[in-house]
């Protein structure tokens, strides 16, 4: 099948994605055979977005700097990520998304409940919950132990909470 990235630069080739075979051959030589072995050790439910990123990239048979290229990115950005240099929270989502759809993978494939959560519209789902509970800013700041300022950043989209703010709001919705 081929793939093109939308938005992306016009000039780029399209890549053949050739899905993963579930049978129990090798599903192909790679050229470094460390790559290999953790494509077949990777355990899916506890793997990190790096390990995610590194996964779907050797089972479709790219080169960092072919999908690099395919998805618009500097080639060292793609190995930082790799690599797990990056922090999760500073990876932007939208550049997750591209890689999975790269890769032949679902687009959701390399993130996590707080990608998903950034990808949407994060301000208006904070602001609903605290109006659900008929707090204001201050309340909702004093229970997060932030300043009220921040989360009205938070619900302008001026700025993104951390991963930390998220598990907590998490929290706050569970316990009521």
């Amino acid at each position: 099948m081929s793939l093109l990235i939308p938005g992306a630069k016009e000039n780029t080739r399209p890549h053949t994605i050739m899905p993963l075979p579930v049978d129990s051959q090798p599903f192909y030589r790679c050229k470094y055979p460390r790559d290999t072995q953790f494509a077949y050790q990777l355990e899916q439910d506890t793997a990190t977005i790096a390990d995610k990123l590194r996964y779907a990239r050797i089972t479709a048979r790219l080169e960092q700097a072919e999908l690099a290229e395919l998805v618009d990115i500097d080639r060292i950005t793609l190995i930082r990520l790799e690599n797990g240099q990056v922090f999760d929270e500073h990876m932007r989502t939208s550049t997750l998304v591209k890689i999975a759809i790269a890769c032949g993978r679902e687009p959701s494939f390399c993130c996590d409940e707080y990608h998903a959560f950034m990808s949407g519209d994060y301000g208006e789902a904070i602001r609903k919950m605290r109006k659900s509970r008929k707090w204001t800013q201050i309340v909702l700041a004093d229970s997060m132990g932030v300043n009220p300022t921040t989360v009205k950043r938070w619900e302008k989209r001026v700025s993104r909470p951390g991963r930390e703010h998220y598990y907590k709001l998490l929290q706050i919705i569970t316990e009521g």
